[in-house]
């Protein structure tokens, strides 16, 4: 599940677990709304920062090209 905020989309992996998106990998006509289940895939784990950085999987179908 998609939270939207100023620098990018927060993702809700699991309960307690958010990761984000930042808001420069959701370029190319990709438009999220609070409340969309997405698939993505983890760019990096931070532990001592307890950051998650995630990318969203574009599906072809899904593109605008």
């Amino acid at each position: 599940m998609v939270k939207l905020a100023s620098y990018g989309s927060l993702v809700r992996l699991e309960v307690g677990v958010e990761g984000l998106i930042h808001i420069s990998k959701l370029g190319g006509g990709v438009n999220l709304k609070e409340g969309d289940k997405v698939q993505v895939y983890i760019e990096s784990i931070d532990v001592p920062k307890r950051k998650i950085s995630l990318g969203l999987v574009i599906r072809e179908r899904e593109c605008d090209i």
